[in-house]
């Protein structure tokens, strides 16, 4: 079996694009896997905020399963993501409070600016977004209990940045998202 990180882009409702995405940028634009300074975020006007395009991350399992079954993918951050993305701004993950965290297919919709508390997955909820930092090894997030034994797209975490105006600027130090499963 062969686990790979994708991002989904562009498409339609329920039909994303699927890319292969060893690392993605925060940008104004649905290209998250182009690595430059087209489209950057910015900076919003004094005490506003401004955002990213949403960032969809899913794993995609290919290959031969071997009879083996992949269930209670999980994520987290191994360290705080220690951005000074000013008065407001956070790196968001759509959040639902019970069940599975991730988007399913059948739930996406292109990629927005809109806060991300509006996308339709999450907006129903009391609490729509927690911040990145508060996944941690100890308390990661269950993006999708599964159970997959043939190939397939894991339901994605959904992600923003969201800066204030007195946000630093520029490129900001990378940071890794770890994503754990059971393999039985």
């Amino acid at each position: 079996m062969v686990v790979k990180v994708e991002t989904w882009i562009g498409g339609s409702t329920g039909n994303p694009n699927k890319v292969e995405a060893p690392a993605v940028w925060f940008k104004a634009a649905d290209d998250p896997t182009v690595l430059d300074f087209s489209n950057p975020i910015t900076l919003p006007p004094p005490d506003e905020t401004a955002n990213s395009q949403w960032v969809y991350l899913a794993l995609s399992f290919s290959g031969d399963f071997e009879s083996k079954t992949v269930s209670n993918i999980r994520f987290f951050v191994p360290f705080k993501v220690d951005w000074n993305v000013g008065e407001g701004g956070d790196v968001l993950v759509g959040y639902r409070g019970s069940g599975d965290i991730g988007c399913p297919e059948d739930q996406y919709v292109p990629p927005s600016t809109e806060d991300l508390e509006t996308h339709p997955f999450y907006s129903g909820e009391a609490e729509p977004v927690r911040s990145l930092n508060s996944f941690t090894y100890f308390t990661p997030g269950t993006l999708d209990s599964g159970p997959y034994s043939s190939p397939a797209s894991s339901k994605a975490l959904v992600l923003q940045l969201r800066i204030g105006s007195d946000a630093d600027w520029g490129v900001l130090e990378d940071f890794p998202i770890v994503f754990r499963y059971d393999e039985v």
